[in-house]
């Protein structure tokens, strides 16, 4: 479907513990990501049961 239902997936399975939640965010996105974090392993794109998560490599991708 390719829209986050907040199922914390992503959160619960990330090792770097890159992937925090958001509450009550205006802008309307559920998960943020820590890139400082993140090792690309693409656990959370693989665990994301809608396909919300987009693995890229780097800017404008």
């Amino acid at each position: 479907c390719g829209f986050c239902f907040d199922c914390k997936q992503c959160v619960s399975f990330c090792p770097q513990e890159a992937i925090t939640r958001y509450r009550d965010n205006p802008a309307g996105e559920k998960v943020y990501t820590n890139y400082a974090k993140c090792v690309g392993c693409h656990l959370c794109s693989l665990v994301c049961p809608c396909g919300y998560i987009q693995m890229g490599m780097g800017d404008g991708l």
